[in-house]
């Protein structure tokens, strides 16, 4: 079975019901803004056409009925559908963080601040220096040179004193 479909069904299960409510209440609020134009049609020819203006009044009254059911429903199917999305990745985002984390090494993966930066700026600042004063700093090694391995975390705090 492709891992997709895997995902979705296993993950999934526990969401059935409020994924079930999404569905219904876009259809509801699907049927809704279709049968708006009916009713407006039906303004024109039996209410404008015949001067019937109670009718107008009560068609009225209903599109603006049937239009705030649209909108509850569209307002609702957006809340259940972003809380169901959203519990859903917690829980595959969980579910595949658990799975990798057993995998790799139970010790946490951290550098120094300074020697993270220095390594990629002890580079240029080393061809900096060999540069003199008003000279163009040399063009880099065509296989990008090798990064050199400065700790810059004393030079990091003294800067940051200031």
């Amino acid at each position: 079975m492709p891992v997709l479909a895997r995902l979705l069904r296993t993950h999934l299960r526990p969401y059935r019901r409020p994924l079930a409510a999404v569905v219904v209440l876009q259809l509801i609020g699907t049927i809704a803004s279709l049968y708006l134009p009916s009713l407006n049609a039906q303004i024109i020819d039996r209410g404008i056409a015949a001067g019937d203006t109670g009718l107008i009044l009560r068609l009225g009254g209903v599109m603006l009925l049937i239009s705030l059911v649209q909108v509850a429903c569209s307002v609702a199917a957006v809340h259940h559908g972003s809380r169901t999305a959203t519990g859903f990745g917690a829980d595959v985002r969980e579910s595949v963080f658990h799975r990798v984390g057993g995998v790799v090494s139970r010790r946490p993966l951290w550098w120094p601040p300074g020697k993270v930066a220095g390594l990629w700026i002890g580079p240029y600042l080393a061809a900096r220096d060999r540069t003199a004063p008003g000279e163009a700093a040399p063009a880099p090694a065509p296989d990008g040179g090798i990064p050199l391995q400065t700790d810059l975390g004393p030079a990091l705090e003294g800067a940051a004193g200031r």
